[in-house]
C-alpha cells in the first residue's frame, strides 16, 4: 500500500481567515520558527531573563484556567519588572514573515489597583529591558491613561502611532463606544464568597475575562465567568460568537473576609498583534481586527521620529516613501516599512514600569511569536 504524504508548504494555521495574524503557522514549515507559551509552567530561570528593581518586583505564575503570568512593578524605586525571551532571534527581513501575538490584561483606572501611574510594554526589543531599548517594534501603554500605542524604534528614533488600542475596553479597540465593561456583584454579607451575579453583562469580550476577587482581611476567594450571546460580533476574527458575561462560577469561597467588602475586578483579555509579510506590508491588530497598516500603498506618509494619531487619521495606513535603505544592494519597494524597521535581531519582551511606590500589576495569558528564514 502506498502512503500519501500531506504537504503544507506555507505552514498550517488555525486562525480565522480575516484575522490580523491569519497566516501564523501553528504547524510551521522547515523555513519557519515558532514559539508559544501559556506559562504551564512558567520557567523563569530556564526560558526568560528578568529585569527587576525595588521591593516586590516579581513575575510569577498566577493560578488561573489555561495558565497566567502575573507581573508586579514593586513598591520601591525603580518600580520595574520585565521579562525577555532569550537572545535576539526575531528580525524583520525582506521576503520573510514576522508575527507577534501577546494576550494580556491589566487593571485600569475604573478598577482596584490602577495602572495609571505605570507603563506597560509588549513586543520585540534589542535589550532584555524594554524600557531601555534603542531598537524595537512594540506596543506601549504610557503612564497616565489606558490608551495603547504602536512604536517602531530604530537607532533611538521612535515613530509612534497613537491610540491603536485601549486596555479598558473589552474589545481592546480605542474609543469603542459599543464595547461595554461588564460588572459582577458579589454577596454583601458573610465572610466567604457565596454568590456572584452578573449586574451588567457588558459587550465585546473576545475571551473569558480574568476575575480578581477583592475584600478586606480575607484571602483565597476566586471566581470565573463564561461568555454567551451577542451574535454577529466575530467579524473581527473572534474565536466564538460569545462576547458578554453570562455564567458565573465560584471556584473558591475563601475565608476570613470582613462581611460586605467583596468586589470583583473584571479584566478584559486583549491580544496585541502585528504581522510583517516581508513584502511591503506590516499590519497591526487588536484582538484579531486590523487597526492600522504600514504599507507601500499607505495613504499617509510617515517620517521616522514623528507621532501620528491613528484614531483621527484618514485611511489608517502609512508609507515610508521619504526614507531609503542604504545598506542593501537590492532596494525594497518604495514606502516599504522595512526602511524604518530595526535592522537587527530582536527578542520578545514584555513587562511593567511604575512611577510611584504603589505596586502595579499586569497579567499575561499567552504569547505566540514566529519568523521565517528563507
Amino acid at each position: 500500500m502506498t502512503s500519501v504524504q500531506t504537504n503544507f508548504p506555507n505552514g498550517l494555521g488555525t486562525w480565522p481567515s480575516n484575522h490580523a495574524i491569519a497566516t501564523y503557522p501553528i504547524a510551521p514549515t522547515q523555513w519557519q520558527i515558532t514559539k508559544g507559551d501559556d506559562f504551564i509552567p512558567f520557567r523563569q530561570s530556564t526560558d526568560y531573563t528578568a529585569t527587576t528593581g525595588g521591593t516586590g518586583a516579581t513575575a510569577a505564575a498566577f493560578p488561573w484556567n489555561a495558565g497566567f503570568l502575573k507581573i508586579t512593578s514593586g513598591s520601591t524605586t525603580p518600580f520595574k519588572s520585565t521579562e525577555a525571551l532569550g537572545a535576539g532571534c526575531f528580525q524583520a527581513m525582506p521576503g520573510n514573515g514576522l508575527w507577534h501575538d501577546l494576550r494580556m490584561c491589566a487593571p485600569t483606572n475604573s478598577q482596584t489597583n490602577p495602572v495609571n501611574d505605570a507603563t506597560t510594554y509588549a513586543g520585540f526589543f534589542d535589550t532584555v529591558d524594554p524600557s531601555a531599548a534603542a531598537n524595537g517594534i512594540y506596543f506601549i501603554k504610557p503612564t497616565g491613561g489606558t490608551a495603547v500605542h504602536f512604536v517602531v524604534l530604530k537607532g533611538g528614533v521612535a515613530t509612534t502611532f497613537q491610540n491603536v488600542g485601549d486596555l479598558s475596553t473589552p474589545s481592546g479597540l480605542f474609543n469603542d463606544s459599543g464595547s461595554v465593561l461588564g460588572v459582577l456583584t458579589a454577596n454583601t454579607v458573610g465572610t466567604t464568597l457565596t454568590s456572584l451575579a452578573v449586574t451588567t453583562p457588558g459587550f465585546g469580550y473576545r475571551a473569558a475575562p480574568l476575575l480578581i476577587v477583592n475584600g478586606t482581611a480575607g484571602s483565597n476567594a476566586a471566581a470565573y465567568v463564561q461568555l454567551g450571546g451577542s451574535a454577529g460580533f466575530p467579524t473581527f476574527g473572534a474565536q466564538s460568537s460569545a462576547s458578554s458575561l453570562y455564567a458565573t462560577y465560584i471556584t473558591n469561597a475563601g475565608s476570613g473576609y470582613t462581611a460586605g467588602t467583596f468586589t470583583v475586578d473584571v479584566l478584559p483579555l486583549i491580544n496585541f498583534q502585528f504581522y510583517y509579510n516581508g513584502k511591503g506590508r506590516l499590519i497591526v491588530g487588536i484582538n484579531g481586527r486590523i487597526v492600522m497598516a504600514l504599507d507601500t500603498m499607505g495613504v499617509n506618509v510617515a517620517v521616522p521620529g514623528q507621532t501620528y494619531n491613528v484614531a483621527t487619521s484618514s485611511g489608517k495606513s502609512w508609507n515610508f516613501s521619504t526614507t531609503t535603505l542604504a545598506t542593501t544592494n537590492v532596494a525594497p519597494p518604495v514606502g516599504d516599512p522595512i526602511v524604518a524597521l530595526p535592522q537587527m535581531p530582536l527578542q520578545l519582551g514584555f513587562g511593567l514600569v511604575g512611577t510611584t511606590a504603589n505596586n502595579r500589576v499586569m497579567y499575561v495569558d499567552e504569547i505566540n511569536v514566529a519568523t521565517e528564514l528563507n
